[in-house]
């Protein structure tokens, strides 16, 4: 049979995570397969300190207990989703025993992306894993092609080559304006 864990994923899929979790033996437990997959993650005990842990650190994902003391899961949540910019916002992953269909959609009406029952599997929580990092993927990568097609452009041979084949100018004034603008 294949293993059930990879340590290598977290190489190949980097993510910054919260744990929330009140209970110490799930929250043993999580971290324990996160590590089985390579991962290493902060800890939470409640939903006022995701909100705190929020305030100084950005995370890819939380994966949140729903039902904790003080600030619920719930809570925490809509605090995420009203109050953090979407590019800087972490997924949010429910976790729960109650797999009530109310439990479920109240998760994912206060922002959750997804729902996971305890106990959860490790092939539930990778899959969770490789979920959080294909969201995160797209920004990332977007971002990062962005920056190398203008370096690329504006690198000093390539520009000097431009000038060259500008003859009123109007391509590179328009070009250095859109530079600025993005920057």
């Amino acid at each position: 049979p294949e293993p059930q864990f990879d340590e290598s994923l977290a190489q190949r899929q980097p993510l910054r995570i919260l744990l929330a979790e009140d209970n110490e033996i799930n929250r043993r437990v999580a971290l324990r397969m996160l590590r089985g997959f390579g991962y290493e993650a902060e800890e939470a005990h409640n939903g006022a300190e995701v909100i705190d842990a929020l305030k100084v650190r950005t995370y890819d994902l939380v994966l949140m207990d729903i039902q904790m003391p003080g600030v619920d899961g719930l809570d925490a949540t809509r605090f995420i989703m009203s109050n953090i910019a979407p590019q800087q916002r972490p997924r949010v992953a429910a976790m729960s025993a109650s797999v009530m269909r109310e439990d479920m959609q109240a998760a994912l009406a206060a922002g959750a992306a997804e729902y996971i029952p305890k106990p959860f599997s490790p092939a539930e929580l990778r899959a969770a894993l490789e979920r959080a990092a294909e969201a995160r993927q797209p920004i990332t990568t977007l971002a990062s092609k962005r920056e190398e097609s203008q370096e690329a452009v504006l690198a000093l041979g390539k520009l000097h080559d431009l000038m060259q084949a500008d003859a009123d100018g109007s391509f590179l004034d328009g070009l250095i304006a859109s530079f600025a603008s993005a920057s």
